[in-house]
């Protein structure tokens, strides 16, 4: 938050003090009128050109119905998919998933009344979220290579034991299966990796998370690969 908005909303809070000190104990939740703030940008990779086109997304909270309400500010003209997906992954925001104001106040000490004002779930006004469809599969988080190197070292000597040329690398092929979410549900390698390997291999690959995909539109589940070598000296 700007420091605008966090003085405005100290000083909604603080002329607030009697009001709410003095209301019950009942969970309150106000909405801040012109305020703003953006959200994470959310990915989800497709099989639809899109030129990079950025979706735009006005969310806005309702104090009284405690629902959000969902307006595409840029519909992209030419791709009506891709806009139909965008209100679809902005609908699944519900008013408990978007951040507080109050958020801030969190790490200060406050007094008695400040405590209690704390209590109340302050809602920006609007909230904003920009939504990417990239065309390629991509990692949300990647694969530590390094780890994987230095984890599997050791195995290099045990292939090349018995020779007396320099060792050849090792190369494994990690075929992943991914839900809809971007999660790893199996992996299979070729060749087929030392039995001694896979509770080495297997808990760093499963760290990795893929960016959820869509094809026409439409989540799916998907199937990649990821050659890996360690190089052996």
């Amino acid at each position: 938050m700007n420091k605008y908005w966090q003085g405005f909303a100290q000083s909604i809070i603080f002329t607030h003090i009697f009001l709410f000190s003095t209301a019950s104990t009942a969970e309150k939740r106000i909405v801040m009128s012109n305020t703003r703030t953006d959200l994470p940008t959310q990915i989800e990779t497709t099989n639809i050109k899109n030129q990079g086109y950025i979706w735009q997304l006005e969310i806005t909270p309702n104090q009284n119905s405690r629902q959000v309400h969902v307006k595409l500010m840029n519909p992209n003209s030419k791709i009506d998919i891709l806009n139909t997906r965008a209100l679809e992954i902005a609908k699944k925001i519900n008013l408990e998933n978007l951040p507080l104001v109050t958020d801030d106040f969190k790490n200060k000490s406050l007094n008695l009344d400040e405590e209690q004002i704390a209590l109340t779930k302050y809602y920006y006004g609007k909230y904003i979220l920009f939504i990417k469809f990239p065309e390629t599969v991509l990692y949300a988080v990647k694969p530590n290579f390094s780890q994987l190197q230095s984890e599997l070292e050791p195995f290099c000597l045990q292939k090349n034991e018995a020779q007396l040329e320099a060792p050849e690398n090792i190369s494994i092929h990690a075929h992943f299966s991914v839900d809809f979410n971007g999660n790893i549900q199996s992996i299979r390698y070729s060749p087929t990796i030392n039995s001694k390997m896979r509770p080495i291999l297997e808990p760093l690959l499963k760290k990795i998370r893929f960016y959820p995909r869509n094809e026409n539109g439409k989540p799916k589940s998907f199937s990649i690969e990821q050659p890996i070598i360690i190089q052996c000296q």
